[in-house]
């Protein structure tokens, strides 16, 4: 099955290129000649997350140089205030992951967060929950799906409570059983849903599962049906679960991952269409394109994909979620 998605020699080679990973360590959200990405912490944790799995997992290692660099780049993000962000505004998702990505990379990178450290992030993500916002400042009128409490946010708790587990840090692990807790009030469920989100959403709850919490209120089969429900002719996923929106390389490379996860003989069809989808949105620098036929080699897109192409081709670790 793998044969049929894109090359994954050619992933990575782009995802460590100049055209993803500046010589500060910053990594940029996308590559387009006529309108350039930003250096994104949260691309950035996703990047560091996933050249830990290709270390820790036997498939074609990063350069230790990158991580390295990577890896202080965000640790000096996530600073003292304890969370990273954009724009002036800080993100609980975002530093969950940022978390989590520097604790992966502690082994693979010879990088750890000191005590003093993991005390500014209880911190900073403490401040998250009093605050009862995802975001801080607190978003205004109209908010983003990012920017409001959402089922999104239980691959954020799962995230953290991996990180707390492989650090043996018990206050981080309260602070994410808090935050799915939180998520538990929140109705996701109805009206028009963005599928990045959903997809996050049962990422987290699969994860939070491997990991030995109890079931949460995502229900991974009946999510995942309704996501192959949503695949078009082309085997590409909509942008959203009304079916509008542009055909989007990263929700569908989530999916794959799900599908396979989950009933990878039931899925087989649609992972097979998927696969094909990504492979014709394949750039020939080697990204994800992260809408068909646009023009943005998406870096996120590419690292799940990535991991998607090895799940469909061999053992799932959902422990080692990216």
């Amino acid at each position: 099955m793998n044969g049929s998605g894109p090359d994954p020699a050619a992933l990575s080679r782009w995802l460590c290129s100049g055209q993803v990973v500046d010589h500060a360590g910053h990594v940029i959200s996308w590559h387009n000649e006529r309108h350039g990405g930003f250096p994104y912490p949260e691309a950035a944790a996703l990047w560091l997350s996933w050249s830990a799995w290709r270390r820790g997992g036997g498939v074609s290692p990063v350069p230790r140089e990158a991580e390295a660099i990577v890896a202080d780049r965000l640790a000096s993000e996530l600073g003292s205030a304890g969370a990273v962000g954009r724009g002036g505004i800080t993100y609980l998702f975002d530093s969950c992951v940022a978390l989590d990505a520097l604790v992966r990379a502690s082994s693979a990178a010879e990088f750890a967060l000191d005590d003093e450290a993991w005390v500014r992030a209880c911190a900073g993500l403490g401040r998250f929950l009093e605050a009862d916002s995802p975001v801080l400042p607190p978003a205004g009128a109209a908010p983003r799906w990012s920017e409001e409490w959402g089922p999104h946010l239980n691959r954020a708790a799962a995230l953290l409570a991996r990180a707390a587990g492989t650090a043996r840090r018990p206050e981080a692990l309260a602070i994410a059983r808090a935050i799915r807790e939180r998520c538990a009030r929140t109705n996701g469920r109805g009206g028009r849903r963005y599928l990045h989100a959903v997809a996050y959403a049962v990422e987290g709850e699969l994860l939070a599962r491997a990991l030995g919490e109890p079931p949460g209120s995502v229900a991974p089969g009946e999510e995942a049906e309704a996501l192959a429900r949503l695949q078009r002719s082309d085997g590409g996923l909509p942008a959203w679960s009304d079916g509008s929106g542009g055909a989007r390389t990263d929700v569908t490379a989530q999916a794959i991952r799900l599908w396979t996860a989950l009933d990878r003989r039931g899925f087989a069809g649609v992972l097979t269409r998927g696969l094909g989808f990504l492979a014709r949105n394949q750039s020939p620098e080697g990204g994800l394109l992260y809408e068909s036929g646009g023009g943005d080699r998406n870096t996120w897109a590419s690292i799940f994909a990535d991991q998607a192409l090895a799940w469909a081709g061999g053992d799932v670790d959902l422990r080692g979620l990216i």
